[in-house]
């Protein structure tokens, strides 16, 4: 028959252990539990709001909306510059055959959902006013039928429409506005 130690000698910190969880008890619902590579809060845990990932961090839904807001805001003046920089210029070439697969014709009504700054329509526009110049130059006419047309630019950061406005402007399309703080109508 094999003998065993005490459990004393077994285990020399199970008393030290137990005094120490003991006093820490209280503390475990208020602190974060570390799971795998993520870790969650109580709030986290009860919450009913959905979590999704922005990034490599777990977010509610709700605050992901207010960062996703925050860096558009921040890049607003040089979004277009980091498209081309990210895309090394093929953004444009995609826009341009996204226009050409549209085909506006003079009349078309346009509203162009989270437009950003602009970029599509501005190119819709530009086909328009060209279509309408040839067709004007074809008919010895300076009937410009591009006017009955309308494209609207919306989206949900204003700090991108107001880019857009200045490049508006900058463009020639003078009648580029903002109709309210969500829309760019050029």
């Amino acid at each position: 028959m094999i003998r065993r130690p005490p459990r004393s000698t077994l285990f020399p910190y199970t008393t030290l252990f137990r005094s120490q969880f003991l006093k820490a008890a209280p503390l475990i619902s208020k602190t974060s539990y570390r799971c795998s590579e993520h870790t969650l809060s109580d709030s986290k845990i009860y919450s009913k709001e959905k979590q999704t990932y922005f990034g490599f961090e777990e977010v509610s839904e709700s605050d992901k909306v207010e960062k996703v807001y925050e860096i558009f805001k921040k890049v607003a003046d040089n979004y277009d510059r980091m498209n081309d920089a990210l895309s090394l210029g093929i953004h444009r070439c995609w826009k341009d055959t996204f226009v050409d697969q549209l085909c506006p014709n003079a009349g078309i009504k346009v509203l162009d959902m989270a437009g950003g700054t602009g970029d599509i329509a501005f190119r819709i526009v530009k086909r328009l006013r060209d279509d309408a110049k040839s067709n004007a130059l074809k008919r010895n006419s300076v009937e410009n039928k591009e006017l009955n047309s309308r494209v609207v630019v919306c989206d949900i950061n204003s700090n991108m429409l107001m880019v857009g406005q200045e490049r508006a402007k900058s463009l020639g399309f003078l009648d580029g506005h903002i109709g309210s703080k969500r829309t760019l109508t050029l």
